[in-house]
C-alpha cells in the first residue's frame, strides 16, 4: 500500500473515530425500563424524553441531509456540553499561562480544576488538568493528591501526556481546542460524519491554517499524540464507562458487571477489536491476569504505540497491541475466546457506504471485517457488540440496530446469543456465539 493510501486510510479511519464521538455528543440521552428481555424489539428512536432540567434550544439546521435535531447530551443530571466547556475554559487559562499573557491565570486554571474534579470525580481529565496544574506551580504535594483517586491507567496516561510529553503540552492543548471547536461547529451544523470531516490533524499541510472560533492554527503544529489527547480528553474518557453510560438507571451498570456479563475472567483471552488508546483494554488485562491475553487491535499506529508504551508503564506482558490494515484484525486462527468490538459496526457500514460511492459492491467492507472476527474467535467463542442505537451516518435513517448486526454476522455463523438494554436509549449490547466448528 502507498504513502497516500496509507494516510487516506489513516484519515478516514479517525474521521469516523472522532465522528462516533460527534454522534454521542449529538445524542440526548434518555432511560427505558431496564427489565425488559433479551428478545424485546428495538424501540430506541431519534428523540428524547423531556430532561427535568429542560433541553437547551436545538440547533440551527442546515440542508436536507442531516434533518435530525441535535442537542447537547445528558447523562442523569450531567449537561456534558457543559462539562466539556469548563474544561475547554481550564485548558485556555493554562495556555495563557504558558504564553506568559496572564499572572493569575494558572491561580485561576487550578481553581477551576480543583472544582470540575469536585463536581466530577469520575472523570479523568479532569483530574489531569488539575495535576498539570499543579505541577506547573511547582506544586508536587497537589500533583500527587490529584492523581491518588484515578485508576492505575489513569495515572500512566499522565506520565505518558504530561511528564513524557511535557514539552508538547503548549501544542497540545491548542490543538486539542481546536478540535473541540470543530465538534462544536459541526455539531451545531448538524452533520453527521459521513458528510463531514472535520480531523484537522490528519489534513494535507498544503490545505493551509484551519479557522475555528476565531483560532487559527495549522495542522503542521499538531503533535502526533494530539489524537490520544482528543480521545483523553473527551468526556467517555471515565473511571467507569459503563456506569456513566447507564446513569439514568436506578442502579448503574458497571464495567466490573460487563466484564461477568462478557465471561473474562483469569486465562481468558480478549480481543479489543478497535481498542483506540486502550481504556478497556486496561480493564480485560486486570480480569485475565497474567495467564491470559489481550490482543488491542488498531489500525492507527498512534494508538498501537500508545497501548504499548502505557503496558510497558503499567507492567502488563499479558496485553499486546496489534497494527492492523482495513479489514484485518491481524489475529491467528482460533486465537482468543472472546471479541469485543465496541462502537466499530457504526464505523464500518459509514465505511461501506463511502467505498459503495468508490465503486466497491455494498456490504464488502463490512464482510471482509466480520470473516477476519470469525477467524480469530475459537470454536464456540463470545462476540460482544456494543454499538449506538441512534443515527451515525450521512441519514436520519442511518439508524443501527440489532437486527442489522446480526444479519451482517450470520454469514460467518454467529448466532445471538442474548441482547441486553442497560445502556439504551443511547447504546444497545448484544452477545453472538460463534460457530461451534469454528466455520458458518
Amino acid at each position: 500500500m502507498g504513502i497516500d493510501a496509507r494516510r487516506r486510510d489513516r484519515a478516514r479511519a479517525v474521521a469516523v473515530g472522532l465522528g462516533t464521538t460527534l454522534v454521542l455528543a449529538a445524542i440526548v440521552l434518555a432511560w427505558p425500563s431496564r427489565d425488559g428481555g433479551t428478545d424485546a424489539p428495538d424501540t430506541s428512536t431519534a428523540g428524547g424524553r423531556d430532561h427535568p432540567r429542560g433541553h437547551p434550544p436545538p440547533g440551527r439546521k442546515v440542508d436536507a441531509v442531516s434533518p435530525v435535531r441535535v442537542e447537547p447530551s445528558w447523562i442523569g443530571e450531567r449537561d456534558l456540553d457543559r462539562e466539556q466547556k469548563r474544561t475547554d475554559g481550564i485548558e485556555k487559562l493554562l495556555i495563557a499561562h504558558l504564553k506568559g499573557e496572564n499572572g493569575e491565570s494558572l491561580r485561576r486554571a487550578r481553581e477551576e480544576a480543583l472544582a470540575v474534579t469536585r463536581e466530577y470525580p469520575d472523570q479523568v481529565y479532569g483530574h489531569l488538568l488539575l495535576a498539570y496544574g499543579h505541577q506547573l506551580a511547582g506544586d508536587a504535594d497537589g500533583e500527587r493528591a490529584a492523581l491518588e483517586p484515578l485508576a492505575p491507567w489513569g495515572r500512566a496516561t499522565y506520565r505518558a501526556l504530561f511528564e513524557r510529553r511535557a514539552g508538547q503540552i503548549p501544542d497540545l492543548l491548542e490543538c486539542n481546542r481546536t478540535a473541540t471547536c470543530l465538534v462544536r461547529e459541526a455539531r451545531q451544523a448538524q452533520r453527521f460524519p459521513g458528510a463531514t470531516v472535520f480531523n484537522f490533524w490528519d489534513r494535507p499541510l498544503e490545505d493551509g491554517p484551519i479557522d475555528c472560533g476565531g483560532r487559527v492554527l495549522h495542522p503542521s503544529r499538531c503533535p502526533t499524540s494530539t489524537a490520544i489527547f482528543e480521545r483523553v480528553s473527551w468526556r467517555n474518557y471515565c473511571e467507569d464507562r459503563a456506569r456513566q453510560w447507564s446513569a439514568d438507571a436506578p442502579e448503574p451498570f458497571t464495567m466490573a458487571e460487563l466484564v461477568d456479563l462478557m465471561g473474562v475472567g483469569p486465562g481468558t483471552r480478549v480481543a479489543d477489536v478497535g481498542g483506540g488508546i486502550g481504556y478497556f483494554t486496561w480493564v480485560f488485562a486486570d480480569a485475565v491476569g497474567e495467564a491470559g491475553r489481550v490482543y488491542s487491535i488498531e489500525i492507527d499506529p498512534t494508538f498501537t504505540g500508545f497501548v504499548e508504551e502505557l503496558a510497558a508503564d503499567l507492567d502488563l506482558p499479558q496485553v499486546e497491541a496489534i497494527l492492523v490494515d482495513p479489514g484485518d484484525l491481524g489475529l491467528e486462527p482460533a486465537a482468543v475466546d472472546v471479541g469485543f468490538v465496541c462502537d466499530v459496526f457504526q464505523d464500518l457500514f459509514n465505511e461501506d457506504l463511502m467505498a459503495q460511492d468508490e465503486g466497491a459492491p455494498e456490504g464488502q467492507v463490512i464482510g471482509d471485517f466480520v470473516d477476519g472476527l470469525a477467524g480469530g474467535l475459537a470454536p464456540g467463542g463470545t462476540l460482544v457488540v456494543v454499538d449506538t442505537a441512534k443515527p451515525w451516518g450521512r441519514r436520519a435513517e442511518h439508524t443501527l440496530t440489532v437486527e442489522q448486526i446480526s444479519e451482517a454476522l450470520a454469514p460467518a455463523g454467529f448466532s445471538l446469543e442474548s441482547r441486553h438494554d442497560m445502556f439504551q436509549p443511547t447504546r444497545f449490547l448484544a452477545l453472538y456465539r460463534a460457530p461451534d466448528d469454528g466455520a458458518p
